[in-house]
Formats: structure tokens, sequence, C-alpha cells
């Protein structure tokens, strides 16, 4: 049985596996693409290209199909996103995968 990308272990979510395909990180996110425990990371069309927060859907509502609940600080304890608060966020302003600061730039 083929694994879907939504399905995810404690060991996807730990730090030392940070890498993503370039393709997710670019694409902009379709609610069919979403589900608990996805990666994805807040970038609205506002946004500078270097400016942006990485999280994990905590929450699909039931009552709107454009927003998302989404963790996004968590002091590095992914594997333990549940327990901490979510922000209900824009669904166009999502893209799928974790984004990463290119070197020499400063955070």
């Amino acid at each position: 049985m083929k694994k879907l990308p939504c399905e995810i272990t404690i060991g996807f979510l730990n730090n030392s596996d940070l890498s993503l395909r370039s393709k997710e990180a670019t694409e902009m996110t379709n609610i069919a693409e979403l589900c608990v425990g996805r990666r994805v990371h807040y970038q609205p069309s506002h946004y500078a290209e270097d400016d942006f927060e990485n999280g994990i859907v905590k929450e699909i509502p039931t009552h709107t199909n454009s927003m998302v609940r989404v963790i996004y600080h968590c002091d590095g304890n992914w594997d333990r996103y549940k327990d901490y608060t979510s922000e209900l966020t824009a669904i166009k302003d999502l893209k799928l995968g974790w984004k990463h600061k290119k070197k020499g730039v400063d955070e």
C-alpha cells in the first residue's frame, strides 16, 4: 500500500529531517492536499521571498473551506505540536513543506 504524503510519523517530524522537495516549497496549497500533521509554511503575497514562518497543520475546521489551524511556534518540539495553541490561517497564504533561510541570510 502506498503511503500518502499526509501519513506522517514522529520520525518525519524530527528536526534532523528538514529537507523538502523544491516543488513542494513553491506551489500554492490546495485544501485537498492538506491534512493534520502536514508541514507547511506561511508566506502571504506581501511577504518578501526570505520572510516566512514554518508550521504544521493541527486542524481542518468544518465551518470553513478557506482556512486551517496551524501551529507555528512550539520551541522545536514538533513531535508534540498538538500540545500547542494554533492559529487560524488562510489556505491561500500557505505553501506545502517547510522553507529554510538561504545561507548568509540573517534570521
